[in-house]
């Protein structure tokens, strides 16, 4: 079942980390193995990774920055993990690009400013220039991250978005909540509406068929 999702975005501080900390708890918590390929000096996902928390299922964590390794790494782990989960400082560097190319899925997180609007378009022309360079499709999606319910730019940006046809923008957005910050702080699963909303990203990449499905655990005997 091996597969390799990363987040990558041309802007910092869109939720890359936070969006790759929160899959690995709803996926390790089905019982999936998973590990963490942390290739952002700033180390937050792995930071997450490392303190030794019970019952946060089966996570390991490692740090690479080498542009060189990162390839060999990624296809070394494929036979280990049934998830490899990959944090992205931006897409500015060649690593990004060895990345995407070995990923089956890469998630384009988007807040709710200009900068990140203008960082997904540019992320995606990028997967789209080295796809078009490799001969490899890329298969990637839009996720809105850190959006507020009672604000009334959600439909602007989402329409915003949308006009860039080659955006798949899913349905599910990460909506803000303070559960997702205290999980990043504390190291713990994510829980109350983080846990919620990110169950739902995950059914939705399931519906789409963009990750494969739930473990099924065989009654006992």
């Amino acid at each position: 079942m091996a597969h390799t999702i990363s987040a990558i975005q041309q802007k910092g501080g869109c939720g890359k980390s936070t969006l790759i900390i929160s899959l690995a708890s709803i996926l390790a918590g089905e019982g999936h193995n998973i590990i963490i390929p942390d290739t952002d000096t700033l180390r937050s996902s792995s930071l997450w990774a490392e303190q030794e928390v019970l019952d946060r299922g089966n996570i390991d964590f490692l740090r690479e920055t080498n542009d060189n390794a990162i390839t060999g790494l990624l296809q070394e782990l494929e036979g280990e993990y049934d998830y490899t989960l990959v944090d992205t400082a931006g897409f500015n560097s060649r690593i990004a690009a060895y990345i995407a190319a070995a990923s089956d899925l890469v998630l384009i997180p988007c807040s709710t400013t200009v900068a990140d609007i203008e960082g997904a378009v540019n992320t995606q022309r990028f997967l789209s220039k080295l796809s078009a360079k490799t001969g490899k499709p890329i298969t990637s999606a839009v996720v809105r991250t850190d959006f507020d319910r009672n604000t009334r730019n959600v439909d602007d940006i989402t329409n915003e978005l949308s006009d860039e046809s080659t955006l798949d923008v899913l349905d599910t957005i990460l909506w803000h909540t303070t559960t997702f910050k205290t999980a990043m702080n504390t190291g713990d699963a994510i829980k109350g509406r983080a846990k919620v909303y990110t169950q739902e990203l995950v059914g939705e990449l399931r519906t789409k068929r963009l990750i494969p499905p739930a473990i099924v655990r065989k009654a006992a005997a």
